[in-house]
């Protein structure tokens, strides 16, 4: 697997922990050698803290050996809504692990049967782009997203810290289990900044290159002003309101990431009215096409008492949910 790692922005500091408190040498491959580099989880901490004093250490596990270099490493274990968790360590998954779902498709070299594997998205922030490229050399994924940071609250504790954006690169195995490993790179700042890394697996047969798969996944850090309140308002053809909802700051912290609001019957658009504490508002429309049957969702982003990006998906249901 080759993979190389950039930087790109504007003001940032850039820091590198790993849990001895110094850094790691960066083998060619991960902890195993054998591994997949899938995407980032994204956890805000405290700027000059490594993560070895931060968390438990009996949640990291050190792997590896003289060949691949020494890793800790902390398992991800998947739920029932297939997202997954690392320990205690909170943060957004952004990574992209792959699948088999049981069925396969003539793609052997003379047209036998083989295992279908997909990519899935295991994404909580806001993905502006993916995109996938298949050739007779195999399949590449590209996959870029922005998480947002702010101000801190005023009067709150948090103002006593220097809080950075850490990227923990997420792995996964051939058996399709998944990992973190503690080199995180650490981003602070005023945001405009982007983080990615490329990997290529190359799959041989007989000592023959066989095919390649490609992954590159990039996360852009931005500023944003702290969101007070969101008001979604649903409007008929002719510009009368039909449905109003509000939901404020503590509300949303509170929620586990989703707002489900029901659709207006006869509604033509949706406006999310965003009102920030500095005193400004932002207007959005709702993605098209708005159909009653088919969900339609809007990602607001609003800020805990450290200046964490915190998503909340706003989805009105379609109607035939609504009566079901």
């Amino acid at each position: 697997m080759k993979r190389r790692n950039w930087i790109s922005g504007g003001l940032a500091l850039v820091l590198t922990f790993s849990l001895a408190g110094c850094r790691l040498a960066q083998p060619e491959w991960a902890a195993s050698g054998l591994d997949e580099f899938i995407g980032f989880y994204l956890v805000y901490e405290d700027a000059f803290v490594p993560p070895s004093e931060q968390y438990e250490a009996t949640s990291w596990v050190s792997v590896g050996n003289v060949f691949t270099g020494t890793k800790y490493v902390l398992e991800g274990e998947k739920q029932e809504d297939w997202s997954y968790t690392f320990g205690d360590l909170e943060g957004l998954d952004f990574f992209f692990p792959s699948y088999e779902p049981g069925h396969t498709h003539p793609t052997g070299p003379n047209g036998e049967e083989e295992p279908c594997v997909v990519r899935l998205s295991e994404s909580e922030i806001q993905r502006t782009e993916m995109n996938q490229n298949t050739s007779e050399a195999g399949t590449s994924y590209t996959c870029t997203g922005t998480v947002y940071v702010g101000p801190v609250l005023a009067d709150s504790g948090a103002a006593d810290t220097s809080w950075v954006m850490a990227l923990y690169p997420v792995f996964q195995r051939r058996d399709r289990s998944i990992y973190l490993t503690g080199d995180a790179e650490r981003v602070g700042g005023s945001g405009g900044v982007t983080i990615g890394r490329s990997a290529e697996m190359t799959a041989s047969l007989n000592d023959q290159a066989e095919s390649q798969a490609g992954l590159e996944v990039s996360v852009s850090i931005e500023w944003t002003q702290r969101l007070e309140s969101v008001t979604v308002q649903q409007y008929s053809g002719d510009h009368a309101l039909l449905r109003e909802d509000v939901l404020t700051q503590g509300e949303a912290l509170a929620l586990d990431g989703e707002w489900p609001l029901p659709w207006a019957e006869g509604a033509a658009y949706t406006l999310a009215v965003k009102r920030y504490t500095d005193g400004t508002e932002q207007f959005e429309t709702f993605p098209e096409p708005y159909e009653e049957d088919i969900a339609a969702p809007l990602m607001v982003w609003f800020l805990d008492e450290r200046g964490m990006g915190v998503p909340v998906t706003v989805t009105l249901e379609p109607l035939n949910e609504q009566e079901a």
